[in-house]
């Protein structure tokens, strides 16, 4: 059985309310530039799955000046 990964939710500590982790993937659609969140990522057991900023990756949102 595999595992899945799932969005951070806001819960305490160096998370506020409006900053939030968020699972993405991003692609190209011609010229554009599409970043679309996901729920989840499945993970096959003893699988590794690689994020990175031109594919699946973890956006930070709110995380900009105030």
């Amino acid at each position: 059985m595999g595992h899945r990964a799932y969005g951070a939710g806001t819960g305490r500590g160096l998370l506020a309310v409006r900053k939030k982790p968020e699972l993405q993937t991003m692609s190209m659609e011609g010229m554009v530039l599409k970043m679309r969140p996901i729920a989840g990522i499945d993970i096959a057991t003893g699988q590794a799955v690689i994020l990175k900023p031109s594919g699946m990756h973890i956006r930070l949102v709110g995380w900009g000046s105030r």
